[in-house]
């Protein structure tokens, strides 16, 4: 394949030069842009309860993928349920799926939930919501859960991870 370099200015420029090559070789290996490479792309939205940042977590969700399921873990079953009918009365068009963790992990009942909805080469992402305060000073009052959950799933899957930011007023 012949490549007019001096028209892009890459024959002026090696490192242009080298990109160009670069990017061509991985275009070529990646094919066309359109295809479809397999089964659709599931969202997983980990969520505590019904709130408005729920709603925009899910909402966000909705407009990246394909499928989208709320995921809640759950220590007390008391807690699941009420969750459950809360989220039946709600109704907003997602699935939740409640899982029970008797230790009270976070973490690790998620990274087993995205390894096995990831199965059979299923694109994942995770779209994990988190309270941010607008002043630093109050930051440190957050609970870090959510980047914990997203360093975690970054290190143990093949998910493409997304912090969304929930901005308060205070």
């Amino acid at each position: 394949m012949v490549t007019n370099l001096h028209s892009s200015g890459a024959g002026r420029h090696p490192a242009r030069l080298v990109s160009a090559t670069l990017a061509r070789r991985m275009r070529d290996r990646m094919g066309p842009r359109n295809q479809s490479h397999g089964p659709a792309c599931l969202v997983i939205v980990p969520l505590g309860e019904v709130s408005r940042l729920a709603q925009r977590a899910l909402t966000a969700a909705l407009a990246l993928g394909d499928e989208v399921v709320a995921v809640s873990v759950q220590a007390e079953p008391e807690k699941a349920r009420a969750l459950q009918d809360t989220w039946d009365r709600w109704n907003p068009g997602v699935r939740l799926e409640i899982i029970d963790s008797p230790h009270r992990s976070l973490v690790q009942p998620m990274v087993a939930y995205v390894r096995r909805e990831a199965g059979g080469g299923r694109e994942i992402a995770v779209l994990i919501p988190e309270v941010e305060p607008r002043h630093r000073r109050y930051r440190i009052l957050q609970n870090r859960r959510g980047l914990l959950l997203a360093t975690v799933l970054r290190a143990r899957t093949d998910a493409v991870v997304c912090m969304m930011p929930y901005r308060l007023s205070v």
